[in-house]
């Protein structure tokens, strides 16, 4: 009798354990959960507390890219658990070639703070290998095609960036687009800040050139909207073309004193060694340039809302492309009786979503400039390009255009038929005044004609 309850009794703790959750596919959905990442791995006082996989790749397997833009070159990032950082290493193409520039040498190491939104690189040397970047291309006139490398954080969400003594060279759009990129600092050991660097870096306000920096590539801050406040080192020797085009908010530059080539004079940045006008302040309203400058660079003033007064020296013999495009507020343009001023240039526009690949427009010297009544072309400029050329808006507001004796050719080795078409409206009206000296053009009741009889300017 006993025996049969003992016997009755196991088997019903026999279906208690059953039906309690001892089935093979229970057993497994109560064991502990698998470690998805090597770096993953929780220590004994934190095992108790359930955390978030890290973000970071594991060491075992290194974050591999690959740019198919250039003939797909591979690299990769290693991570070191000792410095908790990354390194850069090359791989090479894909057919196996080696890329033509060196791609050898100590790179810096990367560590990323995702609660302080803090990049912080060290080491010594470059950041990376240039060596993707075979074809010198103007990334910044299509912004698909502006990238620079991938990194193995998310780049949006940097906020800080402190590069630490040791690195000497930032490379190319090495921090292009990073769009919440506040505050950055730079060390003494850096000597070369490549083109493209920081751009379209929108929410950054101000930068140091370090001392030590003697070479700043092109359009390094274009396009950093919120700039305020730049200080140029006294070793710089060289500093890029349109290195702060489109930062409307910058106000301040300050060059150290010693510095042998730059120097800031009445809110203009000039360049000694090519005596060229570079840059100036947004908020100007009226700018005279300095006598000796013979160079005003290409959109040196372009978009600044504020300016309506430009007084031109004598000495001014280039006007560079764009070099006042887009100044809508500006109705005054006044250069010197003696001007040897000889060309007037056009830069290259921009390609947009709204133009066909293989069309460009220019960007005349006073393109876009909307208040503009009337131009003097003085009596030493011999090509004057397309000098109202634009693309969003026209010169409406142009009534009178004076033309001087020797002024010949419009773009290349062809005449300026076509030079006051673009850039005015379809049925807008010029009155042309021609010197009387001119061997290619005069005018007649306001109309301009060639020499042999043929009508031209006419829309």
């Amino acid at each position: 009798m006993k025996r049969n309850k003992v016997f009755g009794l196991l088997m019903m703790l026999a279906i208690i354990y059953c039906f309690c959750g001892c089935s093979e596919d229970s057993v497994e959905n109560r064991s502990p959960a698998p470690v998805q990442n090597s770096m993953a791995a929780s220590s004994p006082a934190s095992s108790a507390k359930r955390t978030a996989t890290p973000w970071k790749a594991p060491t075992a397997t290194p974050v591999r890219f690959v740019h198919d833009e250039v003939e797909s070159i591979y690299y990769e990032w290693l991570y070191d658990s000792k410095t908790d950082s990354y390194q850069y290493h090359f791989l090479g193409k894909k057919d196996g070639t080696k890329c033509k520039k060196r791609v050898h040498g100590p790179f810096a190491r990367f560590r990323y703070d995702r609660k302080k939104q803090c990049l912080t690189i060290f080491g010594k040397g470059r950041l990376y290998s240039d060596a993707y970047y075979e074809a010198d291309y103007p990334q910044w006139r299509d912004d698909d095609r502006l990238y620079n490398i991938e990194y193995p954080f998310p780049k949006n969400k940097v906020k800080k960036l402190v590069i630490r003594s040791g690195v000497t060279e930032i490379n190319i759009a090495a921090f292009a687009k990073f769009k919440k990129l506040e505050s950055v600092t730079l060390p003494d050991s850096l000597t070369r800040i490549k083109k493209y660097a920081f751009v379209g870096c929108k929410k950054l306000k101000k930068i140091r050139i370090p001392d030590n920096v003697k070479w700043v590539g092109d359009e390094c801050f274009w396009q950093c909207r919120s700039l305020e406040k730049v200080k140029i080192g006294k070793a710089a020797a060289r500093i890029g073309q349109l290195p702060f085009y489109q930062c409307p908010q910058l106000n301040y530059i300050t060059v150290v004193k010693g510095n042998p080539r730059y120097e800031m004079k009445d809110g203009v940045l000039y360049d000694d060694k090519y005596e060229a006008a570079i840059y100036g302040y947004n908020d100007m309203d009226r700018v005279v340039i300095r006598y000796g400058t013979k160079k005003v660079a290409r959109l040196a003033f372009a978009h600044h809302r504020s300016l309506k007064q430009v007084r031109i020296p004598a000495s001014v013999e280039i006007l560079g492309g764009g070099c006042f495009y887009a100044c809508t507020e500006l109705v005054q343009v006044d250069f010197a009786v003696n001007s040897r001023c000889r060309v007037w240039r056009n830069f290259p526009g921009i390609h947009t979503k709204d133009v066909y690949e293989d069309e460009y427009y220019y960007m005349g010297c006073f393109g876009e400039c909307v208040m503009l009544r009337e131009i003097h072309i003085p009596d030493s400029v011999v090509r004057i390009g397309f000098p109202f050329e634009g693309w969003k808006r026209q010169c409406s507001s142009l009534e009178r255009v004076y033309i001087g004796r020797n002024v010949h050719y419009g773009v290349g080795n062809s005449d300026i038929s076509d030079c006051f078409y673009w850039g005015i409206k379809e049925g807008q009206k010029l009155y042309y005044v021609v010197s009387p000296q001119n061997p290619y053009y005069y005018s007649r009741n306001g109309k301009l004609y060639k020499r042999n009889g043929k009508r031209i300017g006419v829309f």
